[in-house]
């Protein structure tokens, strides 16, 4: 598997037995909107009570439109959410949540170059 490139918002999820690099694509997004009825930035606010139908909801539509080539259909998200838990996988969730919401200001020291005042950064490391 690729490692995720920061610069671009990729971040690799684990999801079960199984990982994926994802980005927090305009797809993605709507998508996840559309299924839930909420907005991004309102699922984020309730990350600490996510149901283990929206976290599956949040899995699914990170893994099969934000840039995954191997796509699980949805029931094989649901069953891994139900087989692993919800307490196991919404930190997943909550991390593509993050990233959608925060950008590179939810990136790793590693991932920057430098930051600004409130953390953000101000100067992505590119991929060689």
């Amino acid at each position: 598997m690729a490692e995720p490139n920061t610069a671009r918002g990729e971040i690799k999820l684990d999801v079960g037995d199984r990982s994926y690099v994802v980005a927090p694509t305009f797809r993605a997004l709507s998508v996840l909107e559309e299924r839930t009825g909420l907005g991004v930035i309102e699922l984020w606010s309730k990350i600490e009570k996510l149901s283990i139908t929206t976290t599956a909801q949040v899995l699914y539509c990170a893994i099969t439109n934000g840039g995954e080539k191997n796509k699980p259909s949805y029931d094989d998200v649901c069953n891994t959410v139900a087989n692993y838990g919800v307490t196991a996988l919404a930190p997943e969730a909550a991390k593509f949540l993050g990233i959608s919401v925060g950008g590179l200001f939810n990136a790793s020291e590693d991932d920057v170059d430098e930051k600004d005042s409130g953390g953000k950064a101000v100067n992505p490391k590119s991929e060689d």
